[in-house]
């Protein structure tokens, strides 16, 4: 079954980066499980995937929200640019601190997964984004 969308429904980039956690996923379970995605499911994902890598781009490093490069160029680098982010690299993107970042984690706000026993969280950059860009919205509607 085929779902037709209303002419000129459009996405927000914060859309884009809460539906890219989800079908980047589903993209990777279909992968897994069947070998590949149809190409006609990847070209309806793909701009969808581009606007999240841009909304996290914008948000996390050139929006102001903490810091653009870290020295090693780790943060503004690949990490920002791809789905996953430790911990460490969103509290300094962020300014938000890393317990907290971790609570978040672990209540799956921020499509968190740990790596082995005592492992570091791995967050979704995309979900982090949504959040510093919340943030920002809740502080200019209380100003």
């Amino acid at each position: 079954m085929a779902v037709r969308l209303a002419p000129g429904v459009h996405l927000t980039a914060r859309d884009c980066a809460l539906l890219d956690a989800v079908l980047v996923r589903a993209l990777r379970d279909m992968q897994l499980r069947d070998g590949g995605a149809p190409q006609s499911l990847l070209e309806v994902v793909a701009p969808i995937h581009r606007a999240a890598v841009e909304f996290r781009e914008n948000t996390l490093v050139d929006g102001g929200s903490g810091t653009s490069d870290d020295g090693s160029g780790s943060v503004a680098g690949s990490s920002v640019v791809s789905e996953r982010l430790t911990v460490q690299e969103a509290a300094r993107l962020t300014g938000i601190s890393e317990s907290y970042l971790r609570r978040l984690a672990r209540r799956g706000a921020l499509g968190g997964a740990r790596s082995g026993g005592r492992g570091g969280w791995s967050l979704d950059g995309g979900l982090v984004a949504a959040l510093v860009a919340d943030r920002r919205d809740r502080q200019g509607e209380a100003a």
